[in-house]
């Protein structure tokens, strides 16, 4: 009964069960009543004599039904009411958190962020780049898959030239034709890495690949396609490149 009457159909299979058992002990207790009274035909006479109550006794469970089935309706609304309206509230609660922190990260750097560290491993790498071939005159070409989101690549160009005071410039610095641009910024590219293109016993170009490695995934080539002057390294992104704390 405890299950049943926990759903819709359990709530119909009483009230119909016990209307019925209420109208079968009426009509069952006239007619023995009757029958006690050696009363003639005493079933007909009770069934005939327990219509009207039996009618009465199902509009009253009917009426019940349907106070039980509006009340039922009622705290559900309000319930729901409630409910939608708490939620609400966390919800806008949580956005303006939510609203804070994101403006918080955009007017401060945060020193528990993958961005801080990203940021400073950065500005480490072209300072030390710089510190080992001295005061000598550099470049550093960088190179981006056409079309590419520029999340990671102004960054990386600003922090890179900033930090090692090298000019920077693209393959037509190096003399590279025009019209031969974007086939050789194509050649060659890795999805998801950087290739640092240096030519071999480059001062700074093994320890800054090193550096490169800690932060993306990085591979080196030995050789430029143009005639570049010393200290001059390519750093040519392939498609979908992340910073490694983005992939780990």
């Amino acid at each position: 009964m405890a299950a049943s009457s926990n759903n819709t159909l359990g709530f119909w299979f009483w009230t119909v069960a016990f209307a019925a058992l209420a109208i079968t002990a009426q009509i069952a207790g006239r007619w023995y009543g009757l029958r006690c009274a050696n009363s003639e035909s005493p079933w007909r006479t009770a069934l005939g004599e327990s219509l009207w109550p039996s009618i009465f006794t199902v509009v009253g469970f009917l009426f019940l039904i349907i106070v039980a089935l509006c009340t039922f309706v009622v705290l559900t609304v309000f319930r729901d009411h409630q409910f939608l309206i708490s939620s609400a509230a966390a919800l806008n609660r949580t956005n303006r958190d939510l609203e804070v922190t994101i403006e918080s990260k955009r007017q401060n750097l945060h020193t528990s962020d993958p961005a801080f560290l990203n940021t400073m491993n950065m500005i480490r790498a072209f300072k030390t780049y710089r510190a080992t071939i001295g005061s000598a005159p550099c470049m550093i070409l960088i190179t981006t898959p056409r079309g590419e989101n520029a999340s990671i690549f102004m960054p990386f160009v600003s922090l890179a030239v900033v930090s090692s005071n090298c000019s920077n410039g693209e393959l037509s610095n190096i003399g590279i034709a025009p019209e031969n641009l974007d086939v050789e910024t194509q050649k060659g590219m890795v999805t998801g890495k950087i290739i640092l293109h240096a030519p071999p016993r480059s001062t700074g170009a093994d320890k800054l690949e090193g550096d490169l490695r800690n932060l993306i995934q990085t591979e080196r080539v030995y050789t430029l396609p143009g005639k570049a002057p010393k200290e001059t390294v390519w750093i040519q992104f392939g498609p979908h490149t992340k910073w490694n704390t983005e992939v780990r």
